[in-house]
């Protein structure tokens, strides 16, 4: 894996210190779930924890890592289609995430409501308390 320069914020401003330090901060948070989870049948044992300690914050804050986590994988699956960085070891998440949150478009995802009101309709899951 490469090493990329930190994108922070959009292109056509220069990003603020605390901006810089929040995306150096993701960057190494990635790189120690990303160690975590590479141990076969990892997720067996790392995910209770991760809902046990999801579940203890405050429920703004759960909105708004779920609408980071839904943002960061759909526009990593993107990019990785466009840029043609897709094998047989990320091919299925980036199916999974494509076609799950692709239908509902990058419109949708700047809104986690957005999100909440397709889950309301969705058959399969209904969510009741908003």
């Amino acid at each position: 894996m490469t090493d990329r320069a930190i994108q922070v914020g959009p292109r056509n401003r220069m990003p603020v210190p605390h901006e810089v330090e929040a995306a150096t901060e993701m960057k190494e948070l990635v790189k120690k779930l990303s160690d975590l989870v590479n141990v076969m049948g990892s997720d067996q044992y790392l995910v209770p924890p991760f809902v046990d300690a999801f579940e203890r914050q405050h429920r703004t804050l759960q909105a708004d890592m779920v609408t980071v986590l839904l943002k960061g994988l759909f526009q990593w699956a993107k990019e990785a289609v466009e840029s043609e960085r897709i094998d047989p070891r990320n091919e299925f998440a980036i199916k999974m995430i494509l076609s799950r949150l692709g239908s509902a478009g990058d419109e949708a995802l700047d809104s986690l409501e957005n999100i909440i009101k397709g889950l309301n309709e969705s058959p399969i899951l209904k969510c009741s308390t908003y």
